[in-house]
């Protein structure tokens, strides 16, 4: 593919607009809280690779049509495929756990440890990404950690089955936020987004035939 594709620029990040993350963020937990309750309504008549199955193949039609009235075709060619992959894999496994999760534990529970992901998150940009954390970024780290810890002990009065799943889930959704910032340096958004909906859609297909 070398002599094919043309070298893409490195993307450089946007900083300096903490405000304008925070919205887009407070958007994405309106959808995360809309997905929990849509998984719990399936669970009672799909497993999580059948929800999932749907979920990346009405996605991938979503973007293919954004990619199609854009005009935009030419952003989904990379050179990175074997790091889509493995983003895709940790990705897929967290959320299938995730769905899984959804079934058998409150909301309250499920939410309470997914916030430990940022956490999991942080340590691994730490070791793998080389980021460095400044004493406030610790402080606030801390300081979550101790208010999940808190909710926890309220909500959960042993750790079963499925505490476990949200957990490793928290910690694959970590790894794909992890290996999703090393992907945007080079690779644009809808990039990103077509190839997690094409591989996952895949990746669901061979779970069901199996």
């Amino acid at each position: 593919m070398s002599d094919v594709i043309p070298p893409r620029p490195a993307i450089a990040p946007e900083s300096g607009r903490p405000i304008f993350a925070a919205d887009w963020m407070s958007l994405a937990l309106l959808y995360f809280s809309a997905t929990a309750i849509g998984g719990r309504e399936l669970a009672g008549h799909l497993d999580t690779f059948s929800i999932m199955f749907y979920r990346s193949v009405i996605g991938l039609v979503v973007v293919v049509s954004v990619l199609a009235v854009t005009g935009k075709f030419e952003q989904v060619r990379t050179r990175c495929l074997g790091t889509h992959f493995w983003r895709n894999l940790a990705h897929f496994t967290g959320q299938n756990l995730w769905f899984y999760a959804v079934s058998i534990i409150t909301l309250a529970q499920l939410f309470a440890l997914e916030f430990t992901s940022p956490i999991w998150g942080a340590l691994l940009a730490l070791v793998f990404l080389g980021e460095r954390f400044t004493g406030w970024q610790v402080g606030t780290t801390i300081a979550g950690f101790i208010g999940i810890l808190i909710v926890v002990r309220r909500g959960v009065a042993h750790v079963g089955i499925g505490e476990i799943a949200v957990l490793a889930a928290a910690i694959g959704f970590a790894t794909n936020v992890m290996i999703t910032k090393s992907l945007s340096r080079t690779e644009t958004t809808l990039c990103i987004v077509f190839w997690m909906t094409l591989m996952q859609a895949r990746m669901a297909a061979v779970m069901l035939l199996g």
